[in-house]
């Protein structure tokens, strides 16, 4: 389950930060579907 989600982009770019909250057991399994997926994870 997702606890909290932010999405920040920039206008008339191709670029934005969507932030997370997740149960830290959660964390795991979730950052390897995203990178699976191509995103870019920072933690």
């Amino acid at each position: 389950n997702v606890e909290d989600v932010r999405i920040e982009h920039a206008t008339g770019q191709q670029a934005g930060l969507v932030q997370l909250m997740v149960e830290p057991k959660a964390a795991a399994v979730l950052t390897a579907a995203l990178k699976e997926r191509g995103w870019a994870i920072r933690q």
